[in-house]
């Protein structure tokens, strides 16, 4: 059987200049097993390909406590996670100019174990006292192109306020591909995995 295709085309403008992410899915090569909830290690580092203007960058584990991930980007951007990476970022330092935290207050159902049809709602109030609600969903599993290289993965779709985060997650290599797309300024974030490492140091 040869690759049905399921292609969806993302187009935005943003700020007076054509913003374009496009991400052509396929229909899985394999049925995909269930994937468990990563157990997390300092020094893991996930390198990225940024699409739109090619520049290679990404991001290290520093720290793992309890169920709180700490990480830092390229870019010197400083979060802290919990160790469900689709729940909302619960601390963030030098992001994009911007400093803050916030406390998720309640959580319904769970991603994980990644199976098609999971779906999770966090609540959560930030540091500047507004609330918000981030709904997530593992829609399909798919097969896409990373690096010229076709995957298959699951596809995780969350949506908070007018952002929506999509991971494609592949059971051997984890996040292989992500964008995030604002309703008003387009897509802000395109990546492509590269590779992945452990960095002893970090």
């Amino acid at each position: 059987m040869g690759l049905i295709p399921k292609s969806i085309f993302l187009t935005f403008a943003a700020a007076g200049l054509a913003a374009c992410a496009t991400v052509e899915e396929q229909s899985p090569i394999a049925e995909l097993s269930a994937v468990d909830q990563p157990e997390w290690q300092v020094g893991y580092t996930l390198v990225q390909k940024d699409v739109q203007t090619g520049e290679e960058g990404g991001w290290t584990i520093l720290a793992v406590e309890g169920d709180r991930i700490t990480a830092q980007s390229t870019r010197g951007c400083r979060w802290v996670n919990s160790t469900d990476w689709f729940a909302p970022t619960l601390e963030w330092e030098n992001c994009g100019g911007f400093t803050g935290s916030r406390e998720i207050t309640e959580r319904e159902g769970a991603i994980w174990p990644l199976q098609v049809g999971n779906r999770a709602k966090y609540e959560f109030i930030n540091s500047d006292g507004r609330r918000g609600t981030r709904r997530c969903e593992v829609d399909s599993t798919v097969n896409i192109s990373v690096a010229e290289e076709l995957i298959d993965a699951y596809k995780v779709v969350c949506r908070q306020d007018k952002r929506t985060r999509t991971w494609y997650w592949s059971p051997e290599r984890g996040e292989v591909k992500y964008t995030n797309v604002h309703a008003d300024r387009g897509v802000t974030d395109y990546y492509d995995q590269v590779r992945t490492e452990i960095r002893s140091g970090s």
